[in-house]
């Protein structure tokens, strides 16, 4: 890359007259007074600025993998991902609500979003529906966290996991408000991917 003479003479100057400038990091709640709903409609906008960095990074990564090694995966997941401002739009599980030692937990693990640089020919559009639809904060308690870890779904997190570990939603209705119509399109769409399996597995 090469650096043309006014784009350094402009950093030169910065450099120059720069003075470290401390961050304002207790700016109220970005959620007062909103509702739930308003609160869910600035989260997809922040999703949707995350899914545009996700695809640059996600260019860079598949344009030379070698230039970086896995440790670039690691560094979206456990960085970008996880610690990208106010996407989240909490929930928790009905026992959490009597239980101070609750944890913060992602109902789809990040490796899910950081492996999906791994896949071919993913869009901005892509990565975005996958954060829409699957990035989920819920606050469960130790007891829930345990529970998963028996079943062996701490890392995997099947669909079925929290139904499975007796873990309910202490929301439900939001969670069926937002979600549901998701939920019924993801069914139509597993079970066509399932009739594809079988006819070509009839073949």
């Amino acid at each position: 890359m090469s650096i043309e003479k006014e784009t350094l003479k402009t950093v030169i100057r910065f450099r120059r007259s720069w003075i470290s400038k401390r961050l304002n990091l207790s700016n109220p709640d970005l959620n007062a007074n909103l509702t739930t709903l308003q609160r869910f409609d600035n989260v997809k906008r922040r999703l949707s600025d995350l899914s545009k960095v996700l695809f640059e990074l996600y260019k860079i990564y598949n344009s030379n993998r070698e230039l970086y090694g896995e440790e670039f995966l690691a560094f979206v997941g456990d960085k970008v991902i996880r610690n990208y401002p106010w996407k989240d739009l909490p929930f928790s599980s009905v026992a959490s609500q009597n239980s101070e030692n609750n944890i913060r937990e992602h109902w789809t693990p990040i490796s899910f979003f950081r492996d999906a640089f791994m896949e071919e020919n993913w869009t901005e559009n892509h990565f975005f529906c996958a954060l829409l639809y699957y990035y989920r904060i819920v606050n469960i308690t130790n007891e829930e966290n345990q529970q998963l870890e028996a079943l062996t779904y701490r890392t995997t997190r099947p669909l079925t996991a929290y139904s499975e570990a007796e873990i309910q939603i202490h929301e439900a209705e939001l969670w069926s408000s937002l979600y549901d119509e998701f939920n019924i399109q993801e069914n139509i769409i597993h079970n066509e991917i399932q009739n594809e399996n079988n006819n070509l597995n009839t073949l």
